[in-house]
């Protein structure tokens, strides 16, 4: 029988643990394994204890699925600790892949001896998750979950750089909501937030998933468009767009109608780098908006008159 490396005074304790603990003798037989480590393996304490842990701890190559070399056994072997490569997954005995984050020692008696290794590990499902959370925070508007800034700009480089290869148009629309303040002063917040929402639901569906909407500020939207060959028509586009947003909106305290301003700047020709067509975008909008209501107006480093509509 197997030697015994964990009292069984320790067991509740370690059973109490939320990670996975799970235990070799010398000889790279299962000694022990706490509750989280059956639940993570598959195995139970009295199936485990006595069997080689490469069939109780299998692990494999995420992509290759060949066998990993278990680290309790790489750690007694070299007498140092070791962890697996992060590639690596743990096959439990369903046949169910699991990311696991480990750390391995080496267990030892009074005189020095090398008796066995112990292993601590942990399902990474749930910080993948929060990391994968962490990220999406990090680049997204909170309201409507649209790119923020960050996002919008890396998306707009990323496209710029494609645009300057293939020698293609790509347009900017900055997007302003009017009035927008008179929503917040005479129906709250919580209207104006709803509002903000709609928008941004609107306006992604009015374009194409390789296109990206961003929330750029405030009441404020930046529509980055990538079809070339599409944007022969960015005044139907850009109509389209203010139409959209002019349309009612349902809010929790009844409909609500707001009109937005719409700026379009088109690379090359109103600028080669993020921030300028941006910049341009915006200034086109408050011509737009300068003009009244509800209008779109594409930008003109010239004096001469920019197309511009009324809907």
């Amino acid at each position: 029988m197997a030697h015994r490396i964990v009292p069984h005074s320790a067991d509740a304790t370690l059973d109490a643990m939320g990670d996975a603990v799970l235990s070799v003798d010398a000889s790279g037989a299962v000694a022990y394994l706490n509750a989280a480590a059956e639940r993570l393996t598959g195995w139970s304490r009295p199936a485990a204890v006595g069997r080689p842990v490469d069939d109780v701890l299998r692990l494999v190559h995420r992509t290759t699925r060949q066998p990993v070399p278990n680290p309790l056994l790489v750690t007694m072997a070299r007498n140092a600790t070791v962890g697996i490569p992060s590639d690596s997954v743990l096959v439990d005995a369903a046949g169910r892949d699991a990311p696991i984050e480990d750390s391995t020692v080496t267990i030892r008696d009074g005189s020095g001896t090398v008796t066995g290794a112990v292993m601590v590990f942990r399902h990474m499902g749930s910080v993948l998750a929060q990391s994968r959370q962490l990220a999406h925070a990090a680049l997204h508007d909170p309201l409507t979950q649209l790119p923020n800034r960050v996002l919008l700009f890396d998306r707009l480089e990323t496209a710029l750089a494609l645009a300057s290869r293939r020698d293609r148009p790509l347009a900017v629309c900055f997007l302003d909501v009017d009035d927008f303040t008179d929503v917040n002063d005479s129906l709250g917040h919580v209207a104006g937030d709803q509002l903000l929402q709609s928008i941004a639901g609107r306006l992604r569906v009015s374009v194409r998933q390789s296109d990206t909407v961003s929330r750029y500020g405030g009441d404020e939207f930046v529509v980055m468009l990538t079809d070339g060959a599409g944007l022969a028509n960015i005044g139907g586009i850009a109509t389209n767009l203010v139409r959209v947003c002019g349309s009612p909106h349902q809010l929790a305290g009844g409909a609500v109608m707001v009109t937005v301003s719409l700026g379009v700047a088109l690379y090359p020709r109103d600028g080669r780098d993020a921030a300028k067509l941006i910049a341009n975008a915006d200034a086109a909008m408050y011509a737009a908006k300068q003009r009244g209501r509800g209008r779109y107006r594409l930008f003109d480093i010239k004096a001469r008159p920019a197309s511009s509509a009324t809907l």
